[in-house]
């Protein structure tokens, strides 16, 4: 995210507090939406100003959101986000790239942290931490299981469906667990504790290269 937005973010986080707390409960799923449409940072945060600025507006005079903006929320948002230039293929992919990176980073960082108790309590050498096949498959799925929450909950901010997201998850948990259960669990590779931290901020130093371009 760049500096711009960083600091209207901040601005927006500020000016909702002027709203009570069933509007802010609206101005939430309108702003959960928002995130998943295909525009930029900067402007997420121009129209998350815009939208709130109004409800203040309407707050003012006595109104409520539905008076501002009608009962159909989604439509709303559709509108609106109709009207602004959407991101390039090439911008929208290096965004993808770019928040997914620290979830990665932190992953990294945990299973080394727990890689080296491992090693501690079964007596092997600590600053050694072997990554297996399970590891890998465990990993990946956290990540895709992450992004595919975040997806679901940002597209159906008006119309959540528990059952479908719950659905979601014991799939993706199948065939995780499938796959630990029928591939050796053999190790790949057994880098030094050094290896992993050096990883660990080489990938935030990417995604702060990534974010600075965007």
């Amino acid at each position: 995210m760049s500096r711009e937005a960083r600091m209207l973010r901040d601005e927006n986080n500020k000016l909702k507090k002027q709203l009570d707390d069933k509007t802010n409960d609206i101005l939430t799923d309108i702003v959960a939406y928002i995130r998943s449409a295909n525009i930029s940072d900067i402007d997420q945060e121009n129209v998350r100003r815009d939208i709130t600025q109004m409800l203040i507006d309407a707050r003012g005079r006595g109104e409520t959101a539905d008076n501002v903006i009608g009962g159909d929320y989604k439509a709303f948002c559709d509108a609106i986000i109709a009207e602004i230039p959407k991101m390039s293929t090439k911008k929208r992919v290096m965004t993808a790239i770019r928040d997914t990176l620290p979830a990665l980073g932190v992953l990294i960082g945990i299973w080394a942290v727990f890689s080296v108790i491992e090693q501690i309590i079964n007596g092997a050498t600590w600053y050694v931490t072997p990554v297996s096949v399970t590891d890998i498959l465990g990993g990946a799925a956290m990540l895709i299981l992450a992004t595919l929450i975040v997806v679901y909950i940002t597209k159906n901010s008006f119309n959540s469906k528990p059952a479908a997201l719950v659905c979601l998850i014991l799939l993706i948990t199948a065939v995780v667990l499938c796959a630990a259960l029928l591939l050796p669990n053999r190790i790949i590779f057994s880098p030094n504790i050094a290896a992993d931290a050096a990883l660990v901020i080489v990938i935030f130093a990417a995604h702060k290269i990534i974010d600075n371009k965007l």
